[in-house]
């Protein structure tokens, strides 16, 4: 019994989960957003809710729009995860140990995605069954249409991982003489994370995990494996998670340029998803450069934001076409409201609307 506890306790997804629940408050709250957002717990008033329980594509909730919303909520979790990967492989060092270490990592971040997607999927089948009373075969198609979106994009990432994603053996063969100056040639970001794979950094220590095949393997030790090895792992990790990052945010930047063509205009709650994926990739480059010092600099940027959104380019005021705002402002007060109301207007304006009426 007391071994069973200790193999789930120090088991990877768990460890994983206390690691974000002790380090990731900042990041965790994006999640609390969106679930208050999604069940209307925040905003019900202004039915964000609905966007997530029924979305809509070309003015129609079905098999589409579902997988629209089921694609960007995958863009959000794999954003999420890289972003994880990023800040915290370095904690876990028999990762670089593994074959397709990222893809590893991504199958056991599972527990926060899983269960946003149940309580998700619960609210749209409750939605449709009490309020929009559709039929059982459209409920399936709909939740299909999620289903098939969400794995579209973790098929093409496990491709794009699987062909340049290299495994330990390929760096051993590389590094069978120790480059010189090994901290030069490290990945981006901070010196500290080198120290601690170099030390042999244990604070989590995790007796298994789940592979591909959501097979439970344990975990090997990684002492006999050069720094150099392991570092290069997870440098070239570190520049995919990058590299998906930086097109997550290309995609919302496109779809914003081709909002007019109404195709290109997705359900708003995939909007959404989008935006709050680059809100996790940002604010995980902050906290991986920064370090200690992201809670200033998130600060700055907030109000370096904020006042850049008041200025020129970034200030968009909304304008009635044909209207002169450049003259003198009208004095909008009791005296001038009852001079323009005469007796006559009054009379004018219903023998106008009588005759829309009519014509009507």
């Amino acid at each position: 019994m007391r071994q069973w506890f200790f193999n789930i306790y120090y088991s990877f997804p768990l460890q994983l989960l206390l690691l974000q629940l002790r380090n990731h408050l900042l990041l965790l709250m994006i999640w609390l957003l969106l679930v208050g957002l999604m069940t209307g717990a925040i905003a019900s008033e202004l039915g964000i809710k609905y966007l997530f329980w029924a979305p809509e594509y070309l003015g129609e909730v079905n098999f589409f729009s579902f997988g629209f919303l089921g694609f960007t909520f995958s863009t959000f979790c794999m954003t999420w995860n890289l972003t994880i990967y990023m800040l915290d492989a370095y904690r876990f060092p028999f990762l670089a140990s593994l074959k397709r270490p990222l893809t590893k990592f991504c199958i056991n971040n599972f527990i926060i995605p899983l269960l946003f997607a149940i309580i998700l999927v619960y609210y749209q089948i409750s939605f449709e069954i009490s309020e929009e009373h559709f039929s059982w075969q459209n409920i399936f198609y709909n939740c299909l249409g999620f289903f098939l979106g969400v794995m579209s994009l973790i098929l093409v990432l496990l491709v794009y991982f699987a062909y340049t994603n290299k495994d330990i053996l390929s760096y051993e063969r590389k590094f069978d003489n120790q480059p010189p100056n090994l901290v030069k040639n490290m990945m981006p970001g901070r010196s500290l994370v080198v120290a601690k794979v170099q030390a042999q950094h244990r604070s989590w220590p995790v007796r298994n995990y789940f592979n591909e095949f959501l097979q439970a393997r344990r975990v090997r030790s990684v002492a006999h494996y050069s720094n150099a090895t392991l570092l290069s792992v997870f440098r070239q990790n570190h520049l995919n998670a990058l590299a998906v990052q930086l097109v997550s945010l290309a995609i919302l930047i496109f779809l914003g340029m081709l909002v007019e063509n109404p195709y290109f205009r997705i359900p708003a709650g995939a909007s959404i998803f989008l935006f709050a994926s680059v809100l996790v990739a940002l604010m995980g480059a902050v906290i991986y450069w920064f370090h200690h010092w992201s809670m200033p600099v998130f600060l700055v940027l907030f109000f370096f934001a904020n006042f850049l959104t008041q200025k020129g380019f970034f200030k968009h005021e909304s304008q009635a076409f044909g209207m002169i705002y450049d003259s003198t402002r009208v004095v909008y007060d009791f005296d001038v409201l009852q001079r323009n109301c005469t007796k006559e207007l009054i009379e004018k304006d219903k023998a106008t609307t009588i005759q829309i009426l009519n014509n009507w």
